[in-house]
C-alpha cells in the first residue's frame, strides 16, 4: 500500500524518488540515474555556489546589461565592502555611471545611492589596497577600517606591504584597525 505525503508524492518503499532536472519529482528504480541527477544537482549547486561567492562572475559584457548588473551590486552593499568597492571603481573606470543616466560618478554616488563622495573614494583607495595585497599573495585585509588604516602608505607598495605583513602576523584577536594604525610608520617617518 502507498502512503502519501503533504505534497502528494508517491512513497513506494522499492523505488526511490529522485529530482527531475525539468519536472520536479519522480520515481525510478534504476540507482544510474540517480547518480546521474545527483552529479547535475552536485554541478548546480557549485555553480551558484560561485556565483555567491564571485558576484562578479557572470557579469554581462554588454554595456548597459554590465551597468546595471553592477549597480545592483552595490545597491546590495554585496557581501562587504570589497565587492562594493570593485563594483564602484569599475562603473568608474568604465564610465558606466552613464549608462545609467549619470554625467557624473560622484553623482550616481550621491544621487543614486545616497554614498557621500569621501567614501567613496575612500571605498576606491580600499579596493586599491585590496588589489595590491592579493597580487602579493596575501588575504585582502577583513575589514573596510584595516585598509583604511594602509592608506597613507598607497604611494609606497613595499612599505605598505611590509605593514599589512606584520600586521598579519598578529594574534587574530588582535588584529583590529587601532593596533594596524599603531604600528604605521609616523609622518616624519615616510
Amino acid at each position: 500500500m502507498m502512503a502519501h505525503d503533504a505534497n502528494n508524492l508517491s512513497i513506494n518503499p522499492l523505488l526511490f524518488i529522485v529530482p527531475m532536472p525539468d519536472r520536479g519529482y519522480s520515481k525510478s528504480s534504476r540507482l544510474g540515474d540517480t547518480e546521474k541527477w545527483n552529479a547535475e544537482l552536485i554541478d548546480e549547486n557549485k555553480s551558484l555556489k560561485l556565483r555567491l561567492d564571485n558576484p562578479f562572475a557572470d557579469l554581462p559584457e554588454d554595456k548597459k546589461a554590465r551597468a546595471k548588473a553592477l549597480d545592483a551590486i552595490v545597491e546590495r552593499g554585496a557581501r562587504g565592502y570589497i565587492d562594493l568597492a570593485r563594483a564602484l571603481s569599475e562603473i568608474k573606470q568604465s564610465e558606466l555611471f552613464r549608462e545609467l543616466g549619470f554625467n557624473k560618478w560622484e553623482d550616481y554616488c550621491i544621487e543614486k545611492r545616497n554614498i557621500a563622495k569621501s567614501y567613496a573614494y575612500k571605498l576606491l583607495e580600499a579596493f586599491e589596497i585590496c588589489t595590491i595585497v592579493q597580487n602579493k599573495g596575501l588575504p585582502p585585509p577583513v575589514t573596510e577600517s584595516h585598509a583604511r588604516e594602509l592608506r597613507p602608505l598607497l604611494e609606497d607598495e613595499s612599505k605598505l606591504l611590509e605593514a599589512y605583513e606584520t600586521f598579519l602576523e598578529l594574534d587574530a584577536s588582535t588584529r583590529t584597525a587601532s593596533a594596524l594604525r599603531g604600528m604605521m610608520p609616523k609622518p616624519f617617518e615616510l
